[in-house]
């Protein structure tokens, strides 16, 4: 199965949806992405449940992160930045540029690590302006050089690559040498050679130099440009043959002039300074051939360089990821040894954790069980002791009523006994009278 998924400007290509011997998983990112940007999710690509599996970043760091629980690849606060990874320092233009990256998997139920490889396949975005290594060009022309010749113009340098890279050379209007020069540019596989091309007859004696303005221009979207002054000085050529001034000259001599006394000194050339003059010319069109031809040959020194350089870090980044993975399997298996003794320990613990909690929990209960039939004893007296305060309470209350009874009881016989004496008084009188 084959899945092709966008989010915020990423994209990756799965492959393989099973983690069998030799899977590799292939994403793409564009380089540049801000921090935190999602560039798959291996637990939803695979079908792992959302627990009971951890992932862990074994190779890729400081530029990805994996989160433990999911599988999400994410990037960092170190930004991707094309130009700048190592992996990317010697490919030739239009090659991809990939980031290695290792996870281990590992189930928790039986601690079982596995290694799952991938790629990032760096894309490259327009963020390197092509420049030319001087601000000024310039280049030496003979004055008697054949309408149609042809002058390499150093290229111009651009760190992107493929479509981003340096896509065209233009000579800018508003200058009259554009009616003696021209610009043209021949392609190879490699890169766009820049070549001024001579349009008319140059005469040193009437302009010494002219300046043009040379611009390039890269494929992004949007583009970047800049431009350099091109400088193009007329060399002198022996094209003019010396010349008196005048056909016929007039000297007057005294008679006793000493030997070797100048007569006439005015229009013909020294022929010590011709002579000068031609050898100086010959050396400078000697140097700018040889000049040419080390700027070739360094190109394809250069070249061949790189091309060794490339082809001996592929094998050397090769037999160090192998030698790399070994030693991950290797740590792997040892750490999923420790988790399983760690394992083994946490659940005696666990265990010894629990028979101590059980004691506890007993102790606890006869310790409350205790308590309740002392808090029962407590109350029990307690009782007891509101009881015989009810019956004390009682016989109080009942001898005061006894009393109360008494006292009334004497009352009423004092009562009686006054009536009664009232009626033996009254009839004492009675009688009396």
């Amino acid at each position: 199965m084959q899945q092709l998924v966008s989010c915020l400007g990423v994209w990756f290509f799965l492959q393989l949806p099973n983690l069998g011997s030799g899977t590799r998983v292939v994403y793409k990112v564009q380089e540049e992405q801000p921090p935190n940007t999602l560039i798959g999710s291996l637990a939803a690509d695979y079908g792992f449940p959302d627990v009971g599996h951890l992932y862990k970043l074994e190779v890729g760091a400081p530029y990805l992160r994996v989160d433990g629980k999911t599988g999400d690849i994410y990037t960092t606060e170190t930004s991707i930045d094309r130009e700048s990874l190592r992996e990317c320092q010697h490919l030739f233009p239009g090659d991809p540029c990939f980031l290695e990256f290792e996870v281990s998997i590992t189930d928790l139920m039986n601690n079982s690590p596995r290694l799952l490889e991938g790629q990032i396949e760096v894309m490259d975005i327009n963020d390197n302006t092509p420049n030319f290594a001087s601000p000024v060009i310039t280049l030496a022309i003979p004055e008697n050089t054949n309408i149609g010749a042809l002058f390499p113009i150093p290229l111009a340098m651009d760190r992107d690559a493929g479509a981003n890279g340096v896509a065209s050379y233009e000579l800018m209007p508003g200058s009259d040498a554009q009616k003696l020069f021209g610009l043209q540019v021949a392609e190879d596989q490699d890169e766009k050679q820049p070549q001024l091309i001579v349009m008319g007859n140059l005469d040193r004696e009437q302009s010494e130099s002219y300046d043009l303005t040379i611009r390039v221009q890269d494929g992004g979207s949007p583009p970047r440009a800049s431009s350099a002054l091109l400088r193009i000085t007329i060399l002198d050529m022996n094209d003019n043959a010396p010349k008196f001034e005048k056909p016929l000259y007039e000297a007057e001599l005294s008679e006793n002039s000493p030997i070797g006394h100048s007569v006439l000194q005015r229009g013909k050339w020294k022929e010590k300074e011709r002579k000068e003059e031609r050898g100086r010319k010959r050396k400078e069109k000697g140097r700018g051939k040889r000049e040419r031809e080390e700027r070739e040959k360094e190109r394809g020194k250069r070249k061949e360089e790189e091309r060794e350089k490339k082809e001996e870090s592929k094998g050397e980044r090769k037999e160090e990821r192998k030698g790399e993975r070994k030693e991950r399997e290797r740590e792997m298996k040892e750490r999923g040894r420790e988790r399983g003794r760690e394992e083994r320990n946490r659940k005696g613990e666990r265990k010894e954790r629990e028979r101590g909690k059980w004691k506890k929990e007993k102790k606890g209960r006869k310790r409350k069980g205790d308590e309740r039939k002392g808090e029962g004893e407590r109350k029990e007296i307690e009782r007891e002791k509101e009881e015989r305060k009810g019956e004390r309470g009682k016989k109080e209350r009942k001898e005061e009523e006894k009393g109360r009874g008494k006292k009334e009881g004497e009352g009423a016989g004092e009562r009686g006994k006054r009536k009664e004496r009232g009626k033996k008084g009254k009839k004492r009188k009675e009688k009396g009278r």
